[in-house]
């Protein structure tokens, strides 16, 4: 991630939810422009996506079979102590 003047870099992490680790670096503008400058290099030769392929879109496998979490979630079940 990077800003105008900051930028954090990730450290490498397993494919799983969990905390992630890696180092801030604040007031150093000329680093985050160059990390800016690639992301936008990448950009520009994006092509738009002109069908969605939803087979293999992992938001859509996990929405169309969640997980059980063996935890009841119904809202009409839940307690109203946090309304």
């Amino acid at each position: 991630m990077a800003d105008s003047k900051s930028y954090i870099l990730s450290r490498p992490h397993a494919l799983k939810v969990g905390e992630r680790t890696g180092e801030l670096h604040e007031n150093e503008p000329e680093e985050a422009a160059k990390i800016r400058d690639k992301f936008d290099k990448l950009l520009a030769d994006a092509k738009p996506v002109k069908k969605i392929d939803w087979k293999q879109d992992s938001l859509w496998k996990a929405l169309r079979r969640p997980i059980d979490w063996k935890v009841d979630t119904h809202a009409s079940r839940l307690d109203e102590e946090f309304a």
